[in-house]
C-alpha cells in the first residue's frame, strides 16, 4: 500500500497571501503537480495546518486541490486550524477527518493534538486511552499514528518549545504494542527520521515555507516544498522517503 503524507499548507482565505516570504498556495499546487505525475497512492494524509487563518475559503482549496490525488485523503487539525470549521467541511466524503482508519493490512490512528490556547499539542489521557484500546482490538494489524506536533525533541529550541507536551507519555503507550510501526507527524516544517525503540518516527517538509533545521530561534530555510510517500508491506515493513519539489 502506498500513502503520502502531505502538511502545514497554510493557505488563506486569500489564495495570494504570503507567509515568511513564500506562497503557500504555489507550493500546494507545485506538489499537487508533482503528485499527479507520480504513482497514485492509496491514500493520502494531511497532517494538520491545513489553513493559517482557519478560513472557509482555504478549506474548500485544500478539498478542490487534494480530492482528485487519491480515492481518500484523511485529515487532522494543526495549531493554526480551526477544528469546528474542520468539521464542517471534512465531515464526511473523501477527504475527511476520522480518527481510525483500516486501509488494507494496515491500521491507522490519527491523533488530534491541536490545543485551543497554545501552539504547542497535548493529547491528553482519554485520547492515550482511546488509542490504545484501538491497538489493543487489532493486535495483528500493523499501525501507523499520525499526529501534528512532534513526540520528541528536533533539535531546535524554538521548535521542540512547543512540541507535544506529553510526548514520553505517548512513546510509552505506542512502545507497549509491538505491531505499532511508525509514527508521522508534520509541525516542524522539515524531514527527520529516527527510532524509539522499534518506532520509527518521522517528520515531513511542509509544503509551504521550510524551517532551518538546528535553529535556535525562528529562521526559514531556503529548501523547496515537498512531501513523504510511504509503502506500507503487509507484514509490517515500511519504505519512506521525502521528494522535494522545485
Amino acid at each position: 500500500m502506498r500513502l503520502v503524507q502531505l502538511t502545514d499548507t497554510h493557505l488563506f482565505a486569500d489564495p495570494g497571501a504570503d507567509l515568511g516570504g513564500c506562497r503557500p498556495e504555489l507550493g500546494l499546487q507545485r506538489v499537487c503537480d508533482a503528485l499527479s505525475r507520480a504513482p497514485a497512492p492509496d491514500a493520502v494524509l494531511l497532517t494538520g495546518d491545513l489553513t493559517h487563518d482557519g478560513s472557509d475559503a482555504g478549506y474548500r482549496r485544500i478539498r478542490e486541490a487534494l480530492e482528485p490525488l487519491a480515492p481518500e485523503v484523511l485529515v487532522i487539525p494543526g495549531n493554526h486550524d480551526d477544528p469546528q470549521r474542520m468539521l464542517g467541511h471534512f465531515g464526511q466524503g473523501p477527504v475527511r477527518w476520522v480518527t481510525h482508519r483500516v486501509l488494507g493490512e494496515w491500521q491507522l490512528i490519527l491523533l488530534n493534538t491541536a490545543c485551543d490556547d497554545w501552539s504547542g499539542g497535548r493529547v491528553g489521557s482519554a485520547q492515550r486511552q482511546a488509542l490504545e484500546g484501538c491497538l489493543a482490538s487489532n493486535p495483528d494489524r500493523p499501525a501507523l499514528i499520525a499526529l501534528h506536533h512532534q513526540p520528541v525533541s528536533i533539535g531546535a529550541p524554538w521548535l521542540d518549545a512547543i512540541g507535544l507536551s506529553d510526548g514520553e507519555a505517548l512513546l510509552q503507550a505506542l512502545g507497549r504494542y509491538p505491531q505499532v510501526q511508525a509514527a508521522v507527524w508534520g509541525h516542524v516544517h522539515q524531514a527527520y527520521d529516527a527510532w524509539h525503540g522499534s518506532v520509527r518516527l518521522l517528520a515531513t517538509p511542509a509544503t509551504s515555507l521550510q524551517f532551518t533545521p538546528a535553529s535556535v530561534s525562528f529562521a526559514v530555510d531556503d529548501q523547496p516544498p515537498g512531501y513523504r510517500w510511504l509503502e506500507l508491506g503487509p507484514d509490517g515493513a515500511i519504505s519512506s522517503g521525502v521528494e522535494r519539489v522545485g
